[in-house]
């Protein structure tokens, strides 16, 4: 439990690829059951309940932007971008929830949604950082 509270919400130290995707998978499977909780129809419709969703977002923004950091430091990139892409990364979500499906501006931010992701996971999950003791380092 100590490894995960620190994992998700110490900002402090380093962590490597492996401990990246641990966190990625906890914070995706988090963020789907809150939104199947809010929002049973997601996938199939218009959201009823941006409000809830935009909350949601928020809440998992802090976990997402301290996994974030730590992995830059690792890769000795500023922390600024981490806090910069989780930012842009959660308003356009909660921008895309509460726009009508089919909508220019939905497609578009759909869009948006995807590219930031992948500029986070790209880098986080896939270069190597220059501590390659940093799982061990963080275990400990």
């Amino acid at each position: 439990m100590q490894y995960l509270s620190r994992l998700l919400f110490s900002f402090d130290g380093r962590i490597g690829r492996s401990d990246y995707w641990v966190a990625f998978a906890i914070l995706q499977i988090v963020s789907l059951a809150g939104i199947y909780a809010i929002e049973p129809n997601y996938f199939s419709a218009d959201a009823t309940h941006p409000v809830a969703l935009a909350v949601l977002a928020l809440a998992l923004a802090v976990p997402e932007v301290a996994v974030c950091v730590k992995r830059f430091k690792d890769l000795e990139w500023p922390p600024l971008v981490a806090y910069a892409l989780v930012a842009a990364s959660t308003a356009a979500s909660i921008a895309f929830d509460f726009t009508v499906d089919g909508t220019l501006a939905n497609t578009v931010l759909a869009f948006a949604v995807i590219a930031l992701l992948l500029a986070e996971v790209i880098p986080c999950g896939v270069f190597k950082g220059v501590s390659r003791s940093a799982d061990a380092a963080f275990a400990s």
